[in-house]
């Protein structure tokens, strides 16, 4: 699973390549300076969340509320779309998102910190491969039927 990810890649051909179109495509300066109102409206809607949780329980626990806001930017940026925690019906498909999000990351950490149990490690992975790939690909066929409908689609 992680052996194709730019963060995974063995050092090599692949991922200089893998870097090279990040650089040019992801980060460049005209793709970031476009991506600037997606992210303003994450922070206003971070500072709205935030101001909500603080009116109704007197604390708030920042944690939930950075982690909605970069997936936000994230899910923005590649896939061009963003949820809106507060509504119902993306409430569930972000809940699903931030999952297998959640999952990644512990296999992440778990690459790094638990090398002694290797095989629960590559079982989690291979639970979780079909589940990424199913999301992907629903987002891509949702640009697809959107591309045939003729909408103006954003340069994800």
């Amino acid at each position: 699973m992680f052996g194709r990810a730019i963060g995974f890649a063995p050092a090599g051909s692949y991922w200089r390549l893998l870097r090279r179109i990040s650089s040019s495509h992801l980060f460049a300066p005209r793709r970031v300076t476009a991506h600037e109102p997606g992210r303003q409206a994450d922070c206003d809607s971070l500072l709205g969340a935030v101001a909500c949780e603080q009116s109704a329980c007197g604390v708030v626990e920042l944690r939930k509320h950075l982690q909605d806001a970069a997936l936000n930017n994230m899910m923005g940026s590649v896939f061009g779309r963003r949820y809106d925690f507060s509504r119902a019906d993306d409430a569930g498909s972000a809940e699903h998102l931030k999952e297998m999000v959640r999952e990644g990351f512990e296999l992440l950490g778990a690459f790094n910190w638990e090398p002694v149990r290797p095989t629960e490690v590559n079982e989690r992975c291979a639970r979780l491969v079909p589940r990424v790939r199913e999301f992907v690909s629903g987002v891509i066929e949702e640009h697809r039927t959107k591309a045939r409908a003729g909408d103006d689609l954003p340069r994800d």
